[in-house]
């Protein structure tokens, strides 16, 4: 799995560039997952940790991350600087 992202109150699980709607009774586990809230956003996406494969900071103290799918997500400035201790990069 590389993401889960909220849209219109229900999850979605992306996996393999494909995507799947997840059952709202589902439960996973945290470890070796992090919300990347974007300012304007109310339901930030849980990314995978292992699928990052690239983070650049941005204006303002923002970042951006590159998902193994090619998928590209924008980070909190709040955010950002603990997504890159949990990958080793500071």
């Amino acid at each position: 799995m590389v993401c889960f992202v909220s849209e219109e109150g229900l999850t979605k699980v992306r996996a393999a560039g494909q995507e799947y709607w997840l059952d709202p009774r589902s439960t996973t586990s945290k470890r070796g997952w992090i919300r990347c809230s974007s300012i304007a956003s109310h339901a930030p996406p849980i990314v995978n940790l292992a699928a990052v494969r690239e983070a650049v900071t941005l204006t303002g103290g923002m970042g951006e991350i590159l998902l193994s799918d090619g998928v590209r997500v924008e980070v909190s400035r709040r955010r950002f600087p603990g997504l890159l201790e949990k990958l080793g990069k500071i």
